[in-house]
């Protein structure tokens, strides 16, 4: 119990960015983009990504794209996938 309480408490301790979207009418069409900008002020710093998504077996549809890209402080696209 005591190692499970702390496996969950160290998944949370040093966030940079933290957002959740949710969907009222159980609905999210084709042409509703969701996005989620951040600033990372140490860019010599390793970060890793987290996309988390949850559903249910009640959402018909199975398909998720996912589309990202790096900018640098211009605004400039520097990767993008």
């Amino acid at each position: 119990m005591i190692g499970l309480l702390f496996f969950l408490g160290a998944c949370t301790g040093n966030a940079v960015f933290d957002q959740h979207i949710d969907f009222p009418d159980r609905s999210w069409g084709q042409n509703e983009a969701k996005t989620f900008a951040f600033t990372i002020d140490e860019a010599n710093h390793l970060y890793v990504l987290n996309l988390y998504v949850r559903n249910t077996m009640d959402f018909p549809m199975q398909n998720l794209y996912v589309q990202w890209s790096v900018k640098d402080s211009l605004g400039a696209v520097l990767i993008s996938e």
